[in-house]
């Protein structure tokens, strides 16, 4: 029971298909094209930057070329000493001072384009929505636009202004060298410098490698909480702890092995460019001996000379971090882009049709054509893909106009209905919802998940859709809210197919209400005004009579709703779904509500109440229930196997027949 429910689509998310990363060269490619608008303070960054680490190589530079110069008697007094002192001191208060600006145009500009990124990523992931969540997991998301943007962050401030001086300042070390103290000091500190500059780069495949092992980790660990969370009463009825925890200790070893792993390369190249800095500074000082041995007086410049090996430090130090912390910044910035870049799931309409002007169907249409002309039915995306620039158009994006349903040129939407209140339809004898021969198959596999199935829902009619774990219950729920468009079929709402009303319209008369809502910290009036943001005190008031909900408006919901119990937390989701019906055109009587076992809580009592109070209003209920109880005043009851419609109707008849109905509600 418990792989079942982990392996069904339609109750645990898989990983999502891992596609050939891209070469580090293309990633930072991108990454300096995104960071164009912020140039400027970047510039100011890095320029702040060379100056402060040539002041910092300045500080011990000029106390070993001082004490040279007293040692050999080039200088001497306390005046001289003073000078040098003086230098050092304002050389130190210069070099905090650029340390400061450095580091405030820096994360100046990179707080600024983190915030870019994300707005960039949603703008692509709207068009993707809502089967993203679906396929990818919202855990999963959640991460990337959090947690990965953030490690984007080393790029933006540690990064560009680091490379820049990581390359000047051992240069220009190198040339002062060869000035102070000759070529042989100048060629062993190049030497040293640039074993310096290799050090960080040896095992820098492995490291890339480790920082998209630890990343796909903590993803797929964010998933499987979030998910062992989502299900968690599934998990404690079949007594799946253990196998859960079991999982969970699984990816949190196979995460800590990577970090070990990245720990010990880390703690190896620190181990050896110390020793470097040792050694380094000794060589150039034995390079600068043969210049002192001739000439007293060359003491200081080589004392200089070598010094300027802890006083690069500093500089290469830097290529010593990137080393450890640039591949998890690209590797984060690849998950966002092949994030962002997914294609839309369906297709939009070039005009959305509101259910509105089809006041009845037209002829019938052949129930098994394609739901769509662009490869949309077999599963494949559309046409359209997202730019993988900032600017560019995300995918799916609609123009910022669109003409009225009524041609009137009037692109606001429909004035929403006044309260919950009935209101006659207008367009017919159409069902409120129809799905006709629908086949289905999750993107990217060959079974059929639905197939074959045909309901059709009068205008106020309560039809039931029954079945065991993985039957195709939630997925009809999900084909309903256009999550994705049928393989072969039709799904229609008043009438009108799904494809041409477009997502909008088709979220406007769809409203769900599932198992284990989302529920703010926040008070229950916030929580229902979700739904309507402009609904006032009476219209939630009614809301949540017809829900029977019995809680004070002002009343606080807790942390994902933890003050409240089960069932007022279904209540409330289920009377924020009302309130969102009642926006719908021609208010609750043309809304279709999907209730995704959002009863599953309640007593057989109260939920009788609850269907009764929905027929006061004239809606159309969709009832999606793995507790047959639920669906006892159902009109009609449909009962999935594989996808199929295997029985079909009312609880009378299928409860004392010996069909695969009886069968279910034996088990419970």
């Amino acid at each position: 029971m418990t792989a079942k429910a982990s392996a069904s689509p339609e109750r645990a998310h898989e990983a999502p298909a891992r596609p050939s990363p891209e070469p580090a060269a293309g990633t930072i490619g991108w990454l300096l094209r995104f960071a164009r608008p912020a140039t400027a303070r970047l510039a100011v960054s890095a320029v702040a930057r060379l100056l402060g680490h040539a002041l910092g190589a300045l500080l011990i530079a000029l106390p070993a070329w001082a004490v040279g110069a007293l040692a050999t008697g080039s200088a001497e007094g306390a005046g001289f000493v003073l000078v040098v002192l003086l230098v050092f001191v304002l050389a130190a208060v210069l070099k905090a001072g650029l340390r400061y600006l450095e580091q405030l145009f820096g994360h100046l500009a990179a707080f600024g384009l983190m915030g870019e990124m994300r707005v960039w990523m949603i703008d692509r992931l709207i068009p993707q929505a809502p089967a993203v969540t679906d396929g990818s997991g919202a855990a999963r998301i959640q991460a990337t636009a959090v947690r990965d943007v953030d490690r984007v962050e080393v790029f933006f401030a540690h990064t560009i202004a680091p490379a820049v001086s990581a390359v000047v300042i051992p240069l220009a070390a190198v040339g002062v060298a060869w000035a102070a103290a000759g070529p042989l000091p100048a060629a062993a500190l190049a030497v040293v410098l640039l074993i310096g500059v290799l050090l960080p780069l040896a095992g820098a495949r492995a490291g890339r490698e480790a920082a998209r092992e630890t990343a796909r980790t903590r993803s797929d660990l964010a998933q499987f909480v979030a998910d062992s969370v989502r299900l968690r009463e599934e998990v404690l009825a079949s007594e799946a702890e253990g196998t859960r925890l079991d999982g969970a200790a699984r990816l949190d070893q196979r995460l800590g092995s990577a970090l070990r792993r990245g720990g010990t390369r880390a703690g190896l190249r620190s181990g050896v460019n110390a020793l470097r800095l040792w050694a380094g500074t000794l060589a150039v000082l034995l390079a600068g001996a043969p210049a002192v041995l001739a000439d007293a007086t060359a003491l200081p410049w080589a004392l200089a000379a070598a010094a300027l090996v802890p006083g690069t430090a500093t500089s290469l130090d830097t290529i010593e971090r990137l080393a450890g912390s640039l591949p998890a910044g690209l590797e984060a910035t690849r998950r966002i882009r092949a994030l962002a870049a997914g294609r839309p799931s369906v297709t939009e309409p070039a005009r959305a049709t509101s259910a509105a002007e089809s006041a009845t169907p037209t002829a019938a249409e052949p129930a098994d054509v394609p739901a769509a002309d662009d490869g949309a039915a077999s599963g494949e995306p559309g046409a359209a893909t997202a730019p993988d620039e900032p600017g560019g158009e995300p995918a799916g994006a609609e123009p910022e106009e669109t003409a009225a349903a009524d041609g009137s040129g009037d692109v606001s939407a429909a004035a929403p209905s006044d309260g919950l209140s009935a209101e006659a339809p207008a367009d017919g004898d159409a069902p409120a919802l129809e799905l006709e021969r629908i086949r289905f198959a999750y993107p990217g596999r060959e079974e059929l998940v639905i197939d074959g199935v045909d309901l059709a829902v009068p205008r106020g009619g309560v039809v039931g859709i029954a079945g065991a774990s993985g039957s195709g219950k939630s997925t009809i729920a999900r084909l309903v809210q256009r999550h994705w468009d049928v393989d072969g079929g039709r799904v229609r709402v008043h009438g009108t197919p799904v494809e041409e009303l477009g997502s909008d319209e088709t979220a406007r008369l769809i409203a769900v209400a599932d198992q284990d809502p989302f529920v703010l910290d926040a008070t229950v009036a916030e929580n229902l005004r979700l739904g309507a943001p402009e609904a006032t005190d009476a219209e939630l008031a009614e809301a949540m009579r017809l829900a029977e909900l019995d809680l004070p408006l002002d009343r606080p919901a807790g942390r994902r709703g933890n003050r409240l119990s089960g069932g007022q937390r279904q209540r409330l989701a289920l009377a924020r779904t009302l309130l969102r019906a009642a926006q719908a055109p021609g208010g609750p009587a043309r809304a279709v509500l999907v209730l995704d076992e959002a009863t599953s809580h309640q007593d057989p009592l109260t939920q009788a109440r609850i269907v009764e109070r929905l027929r006061e209003v004239d809606a159309t209920v969709i009832v999606i229930a793995h507790r047959l109880e639920v669906l006892r005043d159902a009109d009609r009851i449909l009962v999935l196997e594989r996808g199929r419609v295997v029985e079909e109707g009312d609880w009378e008849r299928l409860s004392t027949g010996d069909g695969p109905f009886a069968r279910l509600l034996a088990t419970q």
